[in-house]
């Protein structure tokens, strides 16, 4: 039923994949944080996570998985620890040293290594998961140690100038992959026109649903 539903959906978006889009949904529905069958979706979305912009050529369930992955992806590229900061963790946690580097037992919602690899895999693609998290490599990003979260310490700065709302740009469809641009807006240092660049996105129809492939933040 979902591949029927998807293929109409997708016949819609290839008939509009010109222009941006700068408009989400209207009235956020009262259950935002579980599934159809009741289970919690993570990270849960509030009322004010709605208030942004979202891609109009997305479903609801689609925008919500838009949501999700913005919310947990500043801990994903680049600045970890934001896993526990946006999270409930604690400031400062229990560290140690691995191969010459400082890594954090995480404090937050994710503490458990079963919890977090839930909420990943609800979002992203399993081979995703793994660029994301280091998986197989010398030097993993996000890896479990007696059954905890572990994460490297490492941080990065937003990009300066960085101005919202962002828009978005569908690029292509079909029954069962969605690519669209993010496009962010940057003031230059001394100010100017503003710029703007785009970061492709691409969302993929599996068998557990829909899951992102490729997902970037613009900040």
């Amino acid at each position: 039923m979902k591949k029927v539903l998807s293929v109409l959906l997708c016949a819609a978006l290839l008939g509009g994949i010109a222009g941006c889009s700068e408009i989400g949904s209207s009235e956020p529905p009262a259950e935002r944080s579980e599934t159809a069958d009741g289970g919690s979706l993570e990270p849960p979305l509030s009322e004010e996570d709605w208030e942004i912009p979202l891609p109009d050529f997305l479903d609801e369930e689609q925008q919500a998985l838009y949501l999700r992955a913005r919310e947990v992806f500043p801990a994903l590229s680049g600045d970890t620890t934001n896993i526990d900061r946006l999270f409930g963790g604690e400031e400062s946690g229990e560290s140690f040293e691995q191969d010459g580097s400082r890594y954090l037992i995480s404090t937050g919602r994710y503490r458990q290594w079963a919890d977090f690899m839930e909420m990943m895999r609800s979002i992203f693609t399993e081979e995703y998961i793994g660029e994301l998290t280091g998986a197989g490599t010398d030097f993993p990003v996000f890896f479990e140690r007696d059954g905890l979260l572990c994460y490297l310490d490492a941080a990065r700065g937003s990009l300066p100038g960085y101005q919202g709302p962002d828009a978005y740009e569908l690029t292509g469809a079909s029954a069962d992959e969605i690519f669209f641009n993010l496009i962010g807006h940057y003031e230059p240092l001394g100010g100017g026109e503003i710029d703007t660049e785009s970061y492709p996105i691409r969302m993929v129809l599996t068998e557990e649903g829909w899951r992102f492939s490729e997902f970037h933040i613009a900040w």
